[in-house]
């Protein structure tokens, strides 16, 4: 093991134990996002934003750009659905009401990209197999709260203050499920589609593992808590439980998801959109 990877594993211990310290262990609860620490809360969102300012994509372009857009594309690939689906039912951001998000993604940015010395070091040590999987697990369960609050907050935007229906009433559907699709859908991978200069790029991309997973998770949660009865947080918990799965093990992920994206074929509906070589994407 060299140097690094010990460091690596040594960070890994320190963060589990500091949580276990904090909170006992209490692996429902972390799964839901409970956190009754600020020090765990502040961990979880930090490791989230290091988790998507590190991301491959991410790091492909950013090194290279001039730093406020640099910035704003680390924000893209954190928090880009936590913006548009509160926005698409005229309600306030997350981060903007939350603002340790906005001010420790800058923070993660520059570690990430311009700090002195150490942006090198951290580069070095979040290659790390023990550092990659523990910002895995940090961000699966990050990702699954920031989604499932973007649906609650799509069923919430249907009614205001007083409990009366925003707007008029609907006909024959009083539970706005296409809203809540379209926001659980966003608060994925909405930052698949972002910049707007994207476009519907990331639809096309049908094999995706976000855009799948974004789509599906949503449609369980839907069902299994406004028609199974299931609690929000239990639904939450298993949620996000898959998505760790999914996120540490890709290799089992695709072979599970290969039938389900060939569903569409039952319906004669088109192939996901290849590319300039004639490719499915992968």
């Amino acid at each position: 093991m060299t140097p690094t990877e010990s460091a690596g594993l040594a960070l890994v211990v320190g963060v589990i134990a500091s949580f276990v310290a904090a909170e006992g262990v209490k692996p429902a609860a972390f799964l839901r996002f409970q956190h009754k620490s600020d020090y765990v809360f502040l961990t979880m969102v930090i490791g989230h934003m290091l988790k998507t300012a590190n991301d491959a994509p991410v790091r492909k372009v950013v090194p290279t750009l001039y730093w406020p857009i640099g910035m704003i594309m680390c924000g893209i690939a954190a928090f880009g659905g936590g913006f548009l689906a509160p926005l698409t039912v005229a309600r306030c951001p997350a981060p903007l009401l939350e603002e340790t998000m906005i001010w420790t993604c800058m923070f993660s940015w520059y570690v990430t990209y311009h700090m002195p010395v150490v942006s090198v070091k951290w580069a070095e040590l979040a290659a790390t197999w023990p550092v990659q999987k523990m910002l895995l697990v940090i961000f699966a369960v990050f990702r699954t709260h920031q989604q499932i609050g973007c649906i609650e907050i799509a069923d919430a935007g249907a009614i205001d203050a007083q409990g009366a229906m925003n707007g008029p009433t609907p006909r024959f559907i009083t539970t706005p499920y296409a809203s809540m699709l379209i926001c659980g859908f966003l608060g994925g991978c909405g930052g698949s589609f972002l910049p707007f200069d994207k476009g519907l790029s990331a639809l096309g991309q049908g094999r995706n593992f976000p855009v799948t997973f974004s789509l599906f998770s949503t449609v369980y949660y839907i069902v299994a808590t406004r028609m199974l009865g299931v609690e929000h947080l239990d639904a939450k918990m298993y949620m996000a439980f898959t998505r760790l799965l999914c996120e540490l093990f890709p290799g089992p992920r695709e072979m599970v998801f290969a039938p389900i994206r060939k569903t569409y074929k039952y319906v004669a509906m088109p192939d996901a959109c290849m590319d300039k070589d004639g490719q499915l994407p992968k």
